[in-house]
């Protein structure tokens, strides 16, 4: 499940717009009520978990972790030895041509969710998030 701080206290508030529409906060979309919807996300994306491969060679993927580093306490990528339980499903789905790549399985369950809400109770969303055009390298960084 999905949490906020912010949100943790205001799923019992609700705003009424000058309109007459009701506008609520969700701590997760199961506690959404089904039913004609509009589903705003700004860089909502972007928050979420995500699994990141890397191709050693001959088409075999390692996965990228986030360790600490013991001396200076800081963040670093490592390479996980062996295939990861991820890696061995998630690049079975992929073409050829990468050498490495991201997913992110709860934004795939996420928009698909909306997008059936959507299909079967009318509505919409609406979901922005900035990029470029080009596939860029891992967007995750450790600082």
């Amino acid at each position: 499940m999905i949490t906020n701080n912010y949100i943790e206290g205001k799923e019992s508030e609700s705003i009424q717009l000058s309109n007459g529409i009701d506008v609520h906060w969700h701590s997760s979309l199961t506690n959404v009520p089904y039913g004609f919807n509009y589903f705003i996300a700004h860089e909502f994306f972007d928050v979420l978990p995500i699994h990141q491969f890397i191709d050693i060679g001959k088409n075999e993927w390692r996965e990228i972790f986030v360790d600490i580093e013991t001396e200076t306490k800081s963040l670093k990528f490592v390479k996980s030895p062996n295939p990861t339980p991820a890696s061995l499903a998630y690049t079975q789905l992929l073409g050829g041509g990468y050498k490495e790549f991201e997913v992110c399985p709860d934004g795939l369950l996420i928009i698909e969710e909306v997008s059936r809400r959507v299909k079967t109770n009318g509505g919409g969303a609406l979901i922005a998030d900035y990029g470029d055009v080009e596939i860029k390298d891992f967007t995750f960084r450790v600082t």
